[in-house]
């Protein structure tokens, strides 16, 4: 009978679908069973390039043996992601390749007019020969590069002083020759001040065919003009679903010609070709911060080239003219298929209003808001109704301060939500329970044999509600309140009652679930609050067994978790055991009753 191993070495199908859940190292380890796997698992090592880290870039670049890996699995590299003090030297190490004899046959017709142009590549025809040569990568679907060298980058003493002008040029120049596989790319910390450097790479991404993903950051201090913009965006293939721009336009006072004239050192290769149709595809825009008077013409030019957009990311709109009111009023009609809104910069929130009222009802699935800040919180309440059905994520980062109000509408009208806030630090918020004010009775039965649909439905909005607040990893201080509403007659002849609010517990939350024995709780959604200094709240730690369930397992729980825990208060007139327990086991943890 065949080895199972052996069997599953000869279904590609199989080795495809469970090798991207295996580490690398695993991959290594594999590798060494048998020359099956070795073949199978080394081409897998080599599939992602990934050099973010100096280290691991350092040591690859002071191994000879590893270069030599790395040429032999050249043609298994499908993802790079590097830095100049890797790049840089690969393309010194690729131009000693390309003037080494004999090349094969397929790498013969690779043009190298570009790198060793004086204003473009600027390259010496006598290659390096304490280089160890790098073949040329010509199988990529997915680059990403950072284009300007950090002190921290250590470059290797045998190429010449980092040129990042040249080395831009050099990596367009790669890309042209995978224009047939990428289909993602990223640029980072790219200069755009100069027109070569515009022309350049709108012509690269205009011949990238098969371009599904792109993203091109400036550096911090670099900005480009509005028309320079424009060529980028209309050079983008017909292709593209998801297009980010990182970077700043700055007003232009006059306009130029961005195609090269005689003389200039691309005038050979022809004027900017831009693209005539629509991006029907794209799915994904991230609009760069700019002026407030290129808004108007950005917005109305830019999206009605996107009809199918689905997620869209907006600048800080700043100070707004009429022109500009009307553009961002007009965003649900020009791409009536938003459902993914982000505010990545801020925006006043009448402005956001204005976007999110254009927008079809029942639509919107994620909003993502920084600085935002809720003098009126009606607005956005609001929101959350009439996208109460689809909205799943709500991301509110960077904020000073936020409305409990805000928070429990969203909380309590969007059925579908997953999570609500990012680096919220303190959350007061008021939980209607039930309608009377008391915990469920259902929860007597822990089997749940008894429970009514209406009661599973409570329950699990119940644990929703722990998850999200869970959820708030950086949150420091909870006050969690829950209150019902007790009923009290006035006229008992008429049925006449005055609804006064009235405190109560929180059902299931300070106990642990554990199956094998029928316990219910929710306590183990609190564990990621490992920041949260104070609880206060609705939190019963001494109540009827029909209410909840606390012993030792909560002890031991909450000796194990919360670490930064400072201040607990429950509710209660006495302190359990188990409560007694807790104090002494946590020294360092002031427990309070109200």
């Amino acid at each position: 009978m065949t080895p199972a191993c052996i069997r599953f070495i000869n279904i590609p199908e199989l080795v495809a679908y469970i090798t991207p859940l295996i580490s690398r190292h695993d991959l290594v380890q594999l590798a060494r069973v048998n020359h099956a796997f070795n073949s199978t698992c080394i081409p897998l090592i080599w599939q992602t390039l990934d050099l973010q880290d100096n280290a691991i870039s350092n040591r690859l670049l002071n191994s000879p043996q590893a270069l030599q890996a790395f040429s032999r699995n050249i043609n298994s590299i499908h993802a790079v992601v590097w830095k100049p003090n890797f790049s840089w030297y690969y393309i010194h190490a690729l131009w000693t390749y390309l003037n080494s004899a004999p090349l094969p046959e397929e790498h013969q017709t690779i043009s190298t007019a570009v790198l060793t142009h004086q204003q473009w590549g600027s390259m010496q025809l006598r290659p390096f020969s304490s280089l160890v040569p790098l073949p040329p990568l010509l199988s990529l679907s997915q680059f990403k590069a950072c284009m300007t060298n950090f002190p921290g980058d250590k470059l290797p003493p045998e190429v010449p002083v980092y040129d990042p002008g040249r080395h831009l040029h050099q990596i367009l120049w790669l890309l042209r020759l995978n224009s047939d596989t990428l289909t993602s790319l990223d640029l980072t910390q790219m200069n755009f001040r100069s027109l070569r450097v515009v022309r350049d790479i709108s012509r690269t991404i205009s011949q990238l065919r098969c371009l599904r993903t792109l993203r091109l950051g400036a550096e911090p201090i670099s900005s480009h003009s509005r028309q320079a913009f424009d060529t980028f965006f209309f050079s983008c293939p017909s292709s593209l679903v998801d297009l980010d721009f990182v970077c700043r336009i700055v007003e232009s006072k006059f306009v130029y010609s961005l195609d090269p004239t005689l003389g200039d050192w691309d005038f050979d290769q022809g004027p900017i070709v831009l693209r005539e149709v629509p991006l029907l595809r794209l799915k994904r825009l991230g609009i760069p911060a700019m002026h407030h008077d290129d808004l108007a013409p950005v917005f109305r030019i830019v999206l009605e080239q996107c009809p199918f957009l689905e997620a869209l990311a907006i600048p800080n709109l700043g100070l707004l003219s009429d022109d500009t009111l009307f553009a961002i009023a007009s965003i649900g009609e020009l791409c009536p298929h938003i459902s993914e809104l982000s505010f990545p910069e801020g925006c006043l929130v009448e402005h956001a209003m204005m976007i999110l009222d254009g927008l079809p009802r029942q639509q919107l699935k994620s909003l993502c808001f920084r600085y935002y800040q809720d003098p009126d919180p009606e607005p956005m309440i609001a929101t959350w109704v009439q996208h109460s059905n689809t909205l799943q994520k709500i991301e509110l980062s960077n904020c000073t301060q936020v409305g409990s109000i805000v928070i429990q509408a969203a909380l309590t009208t969007c059925e579908a939500l997953e999570w609500v806030c990012t680096k919220l630090r303190e959350l007061e918020i008021v939980v209607w329970v039930t309608a009377n004010g008391m915990s469920p009775d259902y929860i007597s039965d822990q089997s749940k044999v008894t429970w009514e649909e209406a009661d599973h439905h409570h329950w699990e909005t119940l644990g929703k509600l722990y998850s999200q607040i869970g959820a708030l990893t950086r949150l420091e201080i909870l006050d969690l309140r829950a209150v019902g509403q007790v009923d009290i007659p006035i006229d008992h002849n008429e049925r006449v009652y005055f609804h006064q609010p009235s405190e109560t517990c929180l059902p299931g939350l300070l106990a642990l679930e554990d199956p094998s024995t029928g316990q219910i709780g929710y306590l183990s959604k609190f564990e990621p609050l490992t920041r949260l200094r104070e609880l206060r709240g609705s939190f019963v730690w001494t109540q009827k067994n029909v209410q909840d369930r606390i012993g030792n397992r909560e002890v031991d729980w909450f000796v194990d978790n919360l670490p930064a825990l400072e201040v607990a208060t429950f509710k209660g007139k006495d302190y359990s055991e188990h409560l007694q327990s807790l104090e002494l086991r946590r020294p360092d943890l002031k427990v309070c009753q109200s």
